[in-house]
């Protein structure tokens, strides 16, 4: 393969770990799996004796309810999905929600402390080209320094640093490398992106959150999804302790920064109350079907086995009881790595409700790490990358093949049918095509941004029903309506005249959407193949070995950090 796809949006030869390539396939190999996607669980069903039959499940294309019986129930949903299930599953037994009796599920809902503040170096700006890709999202990582300063800091526990940059692949946020008083537009700004690509470095704070009574999740009373199933009701409050620890991460970052000669991006908030991460931004959300020793105070064993029911297993970051600095994902590998092998031993012997003890002696592992990880994929992670679908063990049916492709360029993203319907009119679409020509023009072997379907790419982005894009959408669309009378049906001389005004307008309406459709005219021109040739991005190539950067690239490195001192 010559030119593998970039590891940020998938990889195609495993290389990069994520589930879809990584787990699922070896599980699919063994010919013991079967992934029924688009199946959408809400219940754990219960036999007469109170144990775990199978699961209910709503097929989201038809609507149908049909049930998946099993031996064994292993839920590995995430932390929300995974308690909406308990919770949904009351019975004469459960009336609270399964395993449930002591009003365990739901509680102790934890996510990691995050904020970003991002740096611009003029000691990084036009440098000679290098490939910076290497291993997916690489970063350096700086582990916590503060442990024996608490007293000092004013809180506990701690945070690491993810630090980030380089010229690596651009993406939608590319626009960030441009000054906040930039507005330039064609030749001017091809060439300020080419002169400050890759001078870009990015802190990331990543921190401990400590458990507290006031996060958790519970059945909302009323609303409900399309299918009738109760959704959940989330409560979330951060301790003093972490919104200290995120006013010490801004401080900390903005230091370095300033050390090293470079000036913060964006607006700073220096308080810790306002700067820290909304709860479950992080995407780190665990806890609410944590582990314990004791049924009272929690709701499965450490083998992630359910106290009430014995043969219902939980392998996702649900049963984790507090939420370290480190990103949880490999924790949650281990412990459902660990819960597979106790899984195994049980039905090997015939019984998947048997409590597992403490061994006597000290454990042998059985099995090596390749017949470990297939089973991983297969308990562990399938239920989650089958689009919360059910995981059956029987002759396994073939996944549907995934689209291939990325970006705006039809070359690497053939036209899909989106799920959404577009909100742009033909007259506001056409205004795109000119504003977004205006702003990124053809230029020597560059196309202008009409060629590459930019246009395109931002009725789709403004129709998307996300958050980011719902906020984008009235500011797009009221702008380009505006623009109509001029960029649609004016002359030649209007034309230019609204588009020369754009840049510099004074009413904060026109400067906020002259900003933003610029960003995403960038965003979307430079995540294409043509955008990645403009603005000189070399990596995505298949290669034996990295050479690292360039003697010539480490000469001027060097002498740009002489020049500051370091």
């Amino acid at each position: 393969m010559s030119s593998p796809p970039p590891c940020g949006r998938g990889c195609s030869i495993g290389a990069n770990f994520q589930s879809t390539t990584v787990l699922i396939p070896p599980a699919l190999a063994t010919k013991n799996l079967t992934v029924v996607t688009n199946a959408l669980v809400y219940q754990v069903d219960l036999d007469a004796a109170g144990k775990a039959k199978g699961v209910t499940y709503v097929d989201r294309r038809t609507g149908e309810h049909r049930s998946a019986v099993a031996r064994a129930v292993v839920l590995a949903a995430g932390s929300g999905e995974t308690a909406r299930i308990l919770l949904n599953s009351k019975s004469a037994k459960f009336p609270d929600g399964l395993c449930n009796t002591h009003g365990m599920v739901g509680r102790y809902l934890m996510d990691s402390v995050g904020l970003n503040v991002t740096g611009q170096f003029p000691a990084l700006e036009g440098l000679p080209p290098t490939n910076d890709d290497g291993m997916s999202v690489s970063h350096a990582y700086v582990p916590w320094w503060g442990y024996d300063k608490h007293a000092e800091l004013g809180f506990p526990r701690g945070y690491h640093v993810e630090i980030g940059g380089g010229r690596q692949m651009p993406s939608m946020s590319l626009g960030r490398v441009l000054p906040e008083d930039e507005v330039s537009v064609g030749e001017d700004l091809r060439a300020t992106l080419r002169r400050r690509y890759g001078s870009v470095i990015s802190f990331n704070g990543r921190g401990e959150m400590i458990p507290n009574d006031d996060c958790y999740c519970e059945l909302d009373p009323t609303v409900k999804d399309r299918w009738g199933i109760p959704v959940l009701r989330f409560h979330w409050k951060w301790g003093e302790a972490e919104t200290k620890q995120a006013a010490h991460m801004v401080t900390t970052f903005l230091e370095v920064i300033d050390r090293l000669g470079g000036k913060p991006l964006g607006a700073i908030e220096r308080d810790g109350r306002k700067a820290i991460s909304k709860g479950g931004e992080m995407i780190h959300e665990v806890g609410t079907v944590r582990m314990g020793a004791s049924e009272a105070d929690s709701v499965v064993n450490q083998y992630g086995q359910a106290w009430a029911v014995p043969n219902l297993f939980v392998t996702d970051g649900a049963v984790l009881v507090s939420s370290p600095d480190k990103n949880p994902t490999l924790s949650i590998l281990a412990l459902a790595w660990r819960s597979s092998d106790n899984l195994v031993n049980l039905a090997k012997r015939g019984n998947c409700e048997r409590r597992a003890r403490p061994p006597e002696q000290p454990y042998v592992r059985k099995i090596d790490r390749r017949t470990a990880l297939i089973w991983v994929g297969a308990v562990g992670a399938a239920a989650a990358a089958g689009a919360a679908g059910v995981v059956i063990y029987r002759e396994a049916i073939a996944p549907e093949p995934e689209p291939p492709g990325y970006g705006t360029d039809p070359k690497l993203n053939p036209p899909l049918k989106a799920a959404w319907r577009r909100l742009l009119t033909d007259d506001e679409l056409q205004a795109a095509a000119v504003l977004s020509d205006y702003i990124l023009p053809a230029s020597g072997a560059a196309p202008a941004a009409s060629t590459l379907g930019v246009p395109d790419f931002i009725d789709e982005w403004v129709s998307a029903p996300y958050p980011d894009q719902i906020e984008d959408r009235p500011v797009i669309r009221d702008g380009l309506k505006a623009l109509i009378p001029d960029l649609v049906r004016g002359d030649a001389a209007k034309r230019a005249a609204a588009l020369a005004a754009l840049p510099t307008a004074r009413d904060a309406a026109t400067q906020a959407f002259f900003r933003r459709f610029r960003a995403l005219t960038i965003g979307a021109y430079y995540t294409t193949e043509a955008g990645f040739k403009d603005i000189g991005y070399i990596g995505n190539e298949a290669r034996a070995s990295d050479p690292g950067p360039s003697a010539e690239v480490k000469a001027v490195v060097e002498e740009r950090l002489r020049a500051l001192g370091l």
